[in-house]
């Protein structure tokens, strides 16, 4: 196993946890807290062949999804970018893979908050139909970061 999986893991809050009333899962899929860095690509017709690229960092991830959260994105760019059902491409470098992966989703949600220091934006993602190569990579991924106990005991589809 991976000792970049296993500190990720053992550097993360145990499985997230949230839902409309206690006892009720609302997920198709068990998340697990994870970190790693990504750029998220949003894609929007103005931006066709050079679309924006920014970094981000995941804080938990799904076979149907992930929560990514980017620092410094301007207010101005926030506005014009982030929007629900809007496409992205999140492009990572999993531990023990060679080559980058691209998961293809869309912004199911988001939060912009300006701090006096810095913005910073979740973005909730939710995978669209993901192709064989990176369904098999996360299922190895999520499988490994649930045997190293960083899995939550959630409820599957």
């Amino acid at each position: 196993m991976s000792g970049e999986i296993d500190k990720a893991v053992a550097s993360a809050p145990t499985a997230t946890e949230q839902s409309q009333k206690p006892g009720a899962e609302r997920r198709r899929f068990p998340r697990y807290e994870f970190q790693m860095p990504v750029f998220v690509r949003i894609l929007i017709e103005e931006e066709t062949f050079n679309p924006m690229r920014f970094p981000g960092q995941t804080r938990n991830i799904s076979m149907g999804g992930m929560l990514v959260e980017t620092e410094g994105l301007g207010e101005n760019d926030y506005n014009m970018l982030i929007r629900r059902q809007r496409m992205v491409r999140v492009h990572a470098q999993i531990p023990d893979v060679e080559g980058e992966v691209a998961f293809f989703g869309k912004i199911c949600w988001y939060d912009f908050r300006c701090t006096s220091r810095k913005t910073a934006c979740s973005l909730g993602i939710s995978f669209e139909p993901l192709r064989e190569r990176e369904e098999k990579v996360l299922s190895e991924l999520l499988q490994r970061i649930s045997s190293a106990g960083g899995g939550s005991p959630g409820v599957s589809a």
